[in-house]
């Protein structure tokens, strides 16, 4: 795959031309005064995969204290914060 280096301004002024010969297997490198500073790529399912983003968060160290304070319980279950909501939700209704 040969790159193609552009600058701002003409990924401004044509962008979806770029975008499409990205999606054809071309990497497009974009400068900012003849320097590269980025570049758009194909996608790549294999460099991109789903994954469960929640679990790689940052807590904030004031929420670290609510949570040992156990102002938020998880479940034992999947650890997964929707669960929890769901099984509050199903115990206000009962």
């Amino acid at each position: 795959m040969n790159a193609l280096q552009i600058s701002i301004r003409e990924l401004h002024s044509h962008t979806g031309r770029y975008v499409e010969k990205a999606s054809s297997d071309r990497r497009i490198i974009i400068t900012h005064r003849g320097k590269p500073v980025a570049e758009i790529k194909p996608y790549s399912q294999q460099e991109n995969p789903e994954i469960n983003r929640w679990s790689n968060r940052y807590l904030t160290p004031e929420f670290r204290k609510l949570q040992k304070a156990g102002a938020f319980k998880i479940t034992a279950k999947t650890g997964n914060s929707t669960d929890w909501i769901s099984e509050e939700r199903d115990r206000e209704i009962q």
